[in-house]
């Protein structure tokens, strides 16, 4: 994590995704908020656009769940340490 850019980046893949590139950017908003964006490029040959369609759908079913970290939002700022 490179704080002082406020991103996490990661470069990772396995037998059936060959480039999965993810990438977390965070934004203090306020003293109680920050903002994210949840960004990744992957490549899986001809799977690609079945496994985008697949990681959206989860991408989105988790947003709707409260208190978890997903997807471009608004959320408030945790104290740790």
């Amino acid at each position: 994590m490179n704080k002082q850019k406020t991103q996490i980046v990661t470069s990772e893949k396995n037998n059936i995704c060959k480039i999965w590139n993810h990438k977390l950017t965070f934004k203090k908003l306020s003293v109680n908020e920050t903002e994210y964006t949840d960004e990744l490029t992957l490549y899986a040959g001809r799977l690609t656009g079945i496994l985008a369609h697949f990681l959206i759908y989860s991408y989105k079913k988790r947003q709707r769940k409260p208190g978890q970290i997903s997807g471009s939002t608004k959320r408030p700022a945790t104290k740790t340490g």
